[in-house]
């Protein structure tokens, strides 16, 4: 089989990086799926994420989109590994501490010993199959920060230097690619809070107030009242205007940002 170079592959990474700030503004599960899904896709690996935190990587992540061969129960594990003490984060923890946004592998940042003995080895990592891991960090115009991660899994081989330096260049995109969505976002959706912007991106999809109580394991009526202030935030009177209001705002994002690539 033909293996396209890396300036090929990278280049038509951008174009689906492209497209997919267009929807990063309000459905962003299925924003953050599909940049793990490209960064898999452009480095040839079994495993991506691309993780948000809202102020630093050591505080619980509000969103994450995972390639890999994990289940979609399977994957709500990995942002709940987010809400572990920094100690136990022992990636986290070193990577905060590293100098440049650079791409590292975990041998790179921890002791090998050191790590074999920890807690997010043992509990989390070994059980899933994931084997070496070269990750980044990146900061947003929004103050976000993005864990960038690819990784081997149920593999002993180490990750190639090819898919390592592809990786590096798609930072660069990645972190372009939220900035533009971001920016794309009426004001109203970027002052949200992480749960009534969750409870937006639901409603979104397409869930009813029940659904949503249940996939935020909140009461019914705290759901209500979500949706009560995001009415006034959008300046709307009811779910169908919201909605609405949502579509209009990707209808414009179309308009001005499909089929343009992610440029660095």
């Amino acid at each position: 089989m033909l293996v396209k170079n890396a300036d090929a592959m990278v280049a038509e990474a951008a174009y689906r990086l492209g497209a997919l700030s267009v929807i990063g503004g309000v459905r962003r599960s299925r924003f953050f799926q599909g940049v793990a899904d490209t960064l898999a896709f452009a480095t040839g690996v079994e495993a991506a994420a691309v993780t948000a935190f809202p102020k630093t990587i050591l505080a619980p992540a509000s969103a994450i989109g995972i390639s890999g061969p994990w289940s979609d129960h399977e994957q709500k594990n990995f942002l709940e590994q987010s809400k572990w003490a920094p100690d136990d984060r022992l990636i986290a923890k070193r990577l905060a501490a590293a100098p440049g946004p650079l791409f590292r592998t975990t041998s790179e940042l921890i002791d090998e010993k050191e790590f074999a003995c920890s807690r997010l080895y043992n509990e989390f990592q070994r059980p899933r199959g994931i084997g070496e891991q070269a990750q980044m960090c990146l900061e947003a115009n929004d103050g976000a920060h993005l864990f960038v991660a690819i990784a081997r899994v149920d593999s002993e081989h180490p990750i190639s230097e090819r898919s390592i330096e592809i990786a590096q260049r798609m930072a660069v995109l990645i972190q372009r690619c939220w900035n533009t969505a971001h920016e794309s976002m009426p004001a109203w959706v970027r002052e949200l809070s992480p749960r009534r912007r969750r409870v937006l991106e639901l409603v979104a999809e397409g869930l009813d107030d029940h659904q949503i109580a249940i996939e935020l394991g909140v009461k019914y009526h705290t759901v209500r009242a979500h949706l009560k202030d995001l009415f006034r935030e959008a300046n709307v009177r009811s779910r169908l205007h919201l909605i609405q209001a949502i579509r209009r705002q990707e209808d414009v994002q179309h308009a001005t940002l499909t089929a343009e690539p992610i440029l660095a």
